[in-house]
This record gives C-alpha cells, sequence and structure tokens, in this order.
C-alpha cells in the first residue's frame, strides 16, 4: 500500500520505519522541517502535504494533541481537502473523541476513522502494537494490511468517536 505518515515524532518515525520494513511505499511529511531525515534514510519519500496525502491509499495521522490534528486537517491546503478520492484517513493520534467526530463530519464519507494505538514506539517499530478502531466495518477491513503489517490487529469498539473514549479510559487505567 501507499502509506502516508504525517507527524515524525517517535510514534510517526516507528510507524513509517514499520510500514518500509514490511515493504508498503511511505511517504512522510511533518509540521517542523527537519524532522524527517531518519525516516527518508530509511527509504521513505518526504513530500508536501498536499501530494503526500493525495497519492496515498492510507493516510496515517500521528499528531501531539487535538489542537495539531484540526490545524493540519481543516486549513485550506489540508489533509480533508487533499485526500485522493479514495485516501483512508486514519487518525491514530490520541485525541478527544469529538475531535475525530468532527473530522469524520466534514471529511469524505466513511473515509476517517478513529484508530489509537496501544502500545509505545518501541511496539510500533516491533509490530506489538494493537489498534482500537471506531468507524465503518467495510473501510475497517479494506484496512487490513496495515492492522497486521504494523501491528498485532484491532478491536473495533464502534462508530468514530468510540475507539478515542476507549484509548483514553485505558490510558487512565494504566
Amino acid at each position: 500500500m501507499r502509506v502516508a505518515v504525517i507527524g515524525m515524532g517517535s510514534m510517526g518515525r516507528a510507524f513509517a520505519t514499520r510500514a518500509l520494513d514490511r515493504g508498503h511505499q511511505v511517504v512522510v511529511w511533518n509540521r517542523s522541517p527537519g524532522r524527517a531525515a531518519t525516516a527518508v534514510a530509511e527509504g521513505a519519500v518526504e513530500a508536501p502535504l498536499e501530494s503526500a496525502v493525495g497519492d496515498a491509499d492510507v493516510v496515517l495521522l500521528v499528531l501531539a494533541d487535538d489542537e495539531a490534528v484540526l490545524d493540519v486537517c481543516e486549513r485550506d491546503d489540508g489533509i480533508l481537502a487533499s485526500l485522493g478520492s479514495s485516501t483512508v484517513l486514519l487518525n491514530v493520534s490520541t485525541v478527544s473523541p469529538d475531535t475525530v467526530r468532527r473530522l469524520a463530519a466534514v471529511g469524505p464519507a466513511d473515509r476517517v476513522l478513529d484508530a489509537p494505538v496501544m502500545g509505545a514506539p518501541e511496539n510500533v517499530a516491533a509490530g506489538q502494537c494493537r489498534f482500537l478502531v471506531g468507524g465503518p466495518l467495510p473501510t475497517i477491513r479494506s484496512c487490513d494490511p496495515i492492522w497486521t503489517d504494523l501491528g498485532i490487529g484491532y478491536t473495533h469498539c464502534g462508530p468514530v468517536g468510540m475507539a478515542s473514549i476507549m484509548k483514553l479510559i485505558s490510558n487512565l487505567l494504566l
């Protein structure tokens, strides 16, 4: 699959590396310049945001917080405006349920999934993370290579927003 990883913090770099190791074509983008060098050295291609997400089958959005997610997604040249006609957006960022519901409401119908991950960067790098996923099952199933190549699968939590709720509860319990 053509995978775009948006956000080159520790988790984003781990996802990019894992996707490359599993044979996916990986394009990366980061809000701050210079953060993608490690992923590029490993074989990823750095591209402007619009082309990174427009040419991807799947976009992994791995950003720090709600404000960053909304900024990168909703601006005029942002992710939601730039998605390809069949691209699926996986919001892997740990954000509020309201944020992912908002993205799903304004994004393309049934192509925005709530997909926070259980695991740290080292778990992602080793393929040992589990995704919590909210959204329609046909769209979730279309991303099966991502769930199994980048992790140990997923748990369907219901509609968009429910996976974020489950992730927040899990974080509180841990």
